[in-house]
């Protein structure tokens, strides 16, 4: 729900060409606003989009306790402690104009 919640908010900005440059901007905003590390970042759209550790595991090539390490971090800088958390962080994400 969460990156899909965002491309559907990018979609109704029409003036708009590469949705997909918008969505990478605003994780990239995210990102930095609250202080991920790059894999961190490579992390963060595929937990928006609801993807699990094993997904996420066999995308990047790592063992699952580093796939388990780099979600926790995630949860932890962002400050939140379940999925639904991070849809709507995502959801209500207002990006820069």
């Amino acid at each position: 729900k969460g990156a899909s919640a965002l491309r559907r908010y990018c979609c109704e900005l029409s003036h708009l060409e590469d949705i997909d440059t918008l969505i990478e901007a605003v994780f990239d905003q995210l990102g930095n606003e609250f202080g991920l590390s790059a894999r961190e970042r490579e992390v963060l759209p595929m937990l928006a989009d609801g993807y699990t550790r094993t997904y996420i595991r066999e995308a990047l090539g790592i063992s699952d306790g580093t796939a388990k390490a780099h979600i926790a971090h995630v949860y932890a800088k962002l400050d939140i402690h379940k999925k639904q958390d991070l849809i709507d962080l995502v959801d209500s994400f207002d990006p820069e104009p």
